[in-house]
């Protein structure tokens, strides 16, 4: 990695930083566990250019205010990576359905596969899942990527994850 890359990878983690001190610091009101989902996806579903098969993995915390909390999260194709984090909302409008949307910033290194045009990578989403009676959850998500204008190209890139989220750390709430 270039010592340009490697700047620009640590002023993006210094940026996440804040939200990683609020996901161990901040009191944890509410009933909802801590979840690592792990997905498999497909990257630029809306382009006739190219598409990527990636997985990935995300923790989430258990909600702070209402019903917001924050997750982190690793993004790869092994060809390259988005390292990121942010704030979801979960709207639960039936006894088993959740609607989540979410939004983040991070880091992207390209190695190949789809040019963003950036490292710096926000991400919008939305998620709808069904929650088992065992607490586990399967869902299915769109996303969309972009770099805001930083770059002087900005072509997006929209995505389509299948999600299996499993609580962890959970004290049977």
């Amino acid at each position: 990695m270039s010592l340009y890359k490697k700047s620009k990878f640590f002023c993006t983690v210094r940026s996440l930083l804040p939200i990683a001190v609020m996901m161990v610091f901040v009191p944890v009101l509410g009933a909802e566990p801590w979840r690592l989902n792990v997905f498999a996806a497909r990257a630029g579903i809306l382009d006739n250019n190219i598409t990527v098969n990636y997985g990935g993995a995300e923790v989430r915390t258990p909600y702070m205010v209402g019903n917001l909390g924050a997750w982190v999260g690793l993004e790869t194709s092994f060809e390259e990576y988005y390292l990121g984090a942010g704030l979801y909302y979960a709207f639960n409008p039936g006894d088993r359905w959740f609607f989540v949307p979410s939004t983040g910033i991070g880091f992207y290194e390209k190695n190949g596969g789809l040019r963003l045009g950036h490292e710096l990578e926000f991400r919008s989403a939305l998620e709808i899942d069904y929650q088992f009676e065992n607490k586990i959850r399967l869902g299915i998500s769109f996303a969309h990527y972009s770099n805001a204008g930083f770059g002087d190209f900005n072509p997006g890139n929209e995505t389509v994850k299948l999600i299996l989220s499993v609580p962890i750390f959970s004290d049977n709430r």
